[in-house]
């Protein structure tokens, strides 16, 4: 991909785009040139573009990637994640720090307000998992998501963070040390999001969905009847990945009813490669 093409596609992910899945069809097809999409009235107005201000952005986030140990790739990019493809409307952009595994991932995710037992047998799981050969893929939290983030460590594992914010966001501030550790034993954080842009609701589900198109299967550890994790469930669902819940818990025992496959304790690892057809 030239230059310019990259530096196109680059300032969409910073604009607002109102026919985003159509655009970034298009663009992956090969039937768009982005930099003609930024210069085109017409096209702008077509898909409802407005990148006011994003070239001064544009500059000041290559500084940063030119000051850190920080990645980028854009919509059809060659080092473009090829899980996002999964998505209908992929982001323009994924930025990451540290490296990025090719190796099959698993999701867990559940409550930050967890008991011991359910973080006892998050890090567990991540443990076994990552022995396995897995991924373990979260979304950095208190609770759940920081267990099985640590619980990787122990197996020498991988392990990636999927930020709700930016980079200048980094959340929550007490794992930041989390973050920095994982970053040096080879895992990632990712971010879709400008660097400035401070997490919120619609991007915690937006991120959600990301974790759920990047892993062969879902785990929920712990989740209320009104849980974040749930989204990532119902991502899960959607993409046809396999989904597993601990029982116990409002939201995985709702989950458990829809068919989710139960996981009782640690033993249960061995089910979870089984279901998801991963034998490594």
């Amino acid at each position: 991909m030239n230059k310019n093409n990259e530096k196109a596609i680059y300032q969409l992910g910073l604009s607002t785009v109102g026919k985003r899945k159509e655009l970034a069809t298009l663009i992956i097809a090969g039937k768009c040139a982005p930099v003609e999409v930024l210069e085109n009235k017409v096209l702008k107005n077509k898909f409802k573009i407005d990148n006011s201000g994003t070239e001064e952005v544009y500059e000041q986030e290559m500084e940063f990637f030119n000051n850190k140990n920080c990645n980028f790739a854009v919509l059809g990019d060659k080092n473009y994640p090829e899980h996002l493809y999964r998505l209908n409307s992929p982001p323009f952009i994924c930025k990451w720090m540290g490296q990025l595994s090719k190796k099959p991932g698993i999701c867990i995710v559940g409550a930050r307000r967890a008991y011991r037992k359910e973080m006892e047998l998050a890090s567990s799981l991540a443990n076994k998992l990552g022995e396995a050969g897995y991924h373990i893929i979260s979304g950095g939290a208190y609770g759940v998501d920081g267990a099985a983030h640590r619980g990787s460590f122990s197996s020498k594992g991988k392990t990636s963070v999927y930020l709700g914010g930016g980079f200048y966001h980094l959340y929550p501030e007490r794992h930041i040390p989390l973050f920095r550790k994982i970053v040096k034993y080879k895992g990632a954080l990712l971010s879709f999001l400008p660097l400035d842009l401070p997490p919120h609701a619609g991007t915690f589900i937006q991120r959600n969905k990301f974790m759920a198109a990047a892993a062969e299967a879902v785990i929920v550890i712990a989740a209320g009847k009104r849980s974040g994790s749930l989204y990532t469930a119902k991502f899960a669902r959607k993409f046809g990945k396999k989904l597993f819940a601990v029982p116990g818990t409002k939201g995985c025992d709702k989950l458990l009813e829809k068919g989710a496959v139960a996981v009782h304790s640690i033993a249960d690892y061995k089910i979870i490669q089984s279901e998801t057809a991963l034998h490594l």
